[in-house]
């Protein structure tokens, strides 16, 4: 037993529960601190004052050229384990038995050494169900939901029949307010976009029935139709259908003009 005073200030060892007891808290320098008051246990990490069962307050700390952090996490297994680095995030289900909730980690891509491909995965959970991934971001960005190999910047993906919907809901209660919209936006970076110029498409793809391949159906495609200039941006809507083969072809034009050719 250490004490300072007769009062209660010290630190008692307890033989029955193996454990040391701060009866007046804990602090190390102005780096740690553990709040005994009120027996509610809170540790603090560069505040004497944490909030939060555990609170660490510090400037940030560059692991590398972007990657700031006032913590690290880091998972010693071996690089051809797929390494793993997260947050698991848990609550009680009944009684004072815990269940996880989901959870955000890190991963290795691959098994090559010396390869730093990571993707960052989102886990959610459902009743009687375990915690899935719902959510990845792949080492160049691209953004799956319903999917851990994204093919583009952001793909939405579901085996239940009729989805995935893309919802956008504008709630705005001023009168005659617009709705929501989907935006192309094209630049040229070497020169001034000229006649033809594709700003963007939608295409509709169907998985054929030998090489699993996915084959444009149909699209519709804005370009350019004309020359542009100042505040002038003339374009046509090209409407695109596929007859039976490997590729869909043009079926009728809006011209700028607004004429209409089939």
């Amino acid at each position: 037993i250490l004490k300072s005073s007769d009062s209660d200030k010290s630190i008692v060892w307890t033989n029955s529960t193996d454990s040391w007891d701060l009866n007046q808290g804990l602090t190390v320098g102005s780096t740690l601190y553990v709040d005994r008051a009120s027996y509610t246990g809170k540790v603090g990490i560069g505040t004497a004052t944490p909030a939060t069962p555990l609170q660490v307050v510090g400037a940030s700390i560059a692991h590398s050229t972007n990657a700031h952090a006032q913590l690290n996490i880091l998972d010693t297994a071996a690089f051809g384990a797929y390494p793993k680095a997260g947050i698991v995030f848990q609550g009680y289900t009944t009684g004072t038995t815990p269940f996880t909730m989901g959870g955000i980690y890190m991963v290795k891509k691959n098994v090559l050494e010396n390869n730093e491909d990571s993707l960052m995965r989102f886990l959610t959970r459902k009743e009687s169900g375990i915690a899935e991934v719902q959510m990845t971001i792949d080492n160049d960005g691209n953004v799956g939901i319903g999917t851990t190999a994204p093919g583009g910047l952001l793909e939405l993906s579901s085996s239940t029949a009729d989805e995935p919907d893309l919802i956008i809901t504008n709630t705005s209660t001023t009168a005659d307010d617009q709705g929501g919209n989907i935006v192309f936006q094209t630049g040229d970076p070497d020169a001034n976009l000229t006649d033809d110029d594709i700003i963007g498409d939608i295409r509709f793809l169907g998985q054929d029935n030998s090489d699993n391949d996915y084959i444009t159906a149909g699209l519709i495609r804005c370009q350019i139709n004309g020359t542009p200039d100042t505040d002038d941006m003339p374009g046509e809507l090209g409407f695109y259908t596929n007859s039976g083969q490997n590729s869909s072809t043009l079926k009728m034009v809006i011209k700028s003009n607004g004429k209409v050719g089939i």
